[in-house]
């Protein structure tokens, strides 16, 4: 193998890992950005009702609880898997 493909390959190598790295970015945060708004509403929602602002029936509490931390599980795996 040559210089020359070696430098070649090293150039195409990094072209492939920033390519990688931009993508990972742009998914992370598109996966990330809507999933803390689903949050942060659902945390406005529950903190209204505890002030007694807003009332909610028994089973629209569970949902809500259940929107929550399925969310917030929904974070924990891009953070895994995406990383933080």
């Amino acid at each position: 193998i040559s210089m020359k493909h070696l430098g070649e390959a090293k150039i195409m190598a990094e072209y492939a890992n920033d390519t990688k790295q931009t993508f990972m970015s742009t998914l992370c945060h598109e996966l990330r950005n809507p999933t803390q708004m689903l949050i942060s509403n659902i945390e406005f929602i529950l903190e209204d009702h505890e002030k007694g602002k807003d009332s909610l029936s028994n089973q629209q509490k569970e949902y809500i609880n259940n929107m929550n931390d399925s969310a917030n599980l929904m974070i924990a795996i891009v953070n895994d898997v995406l990383g933080n």
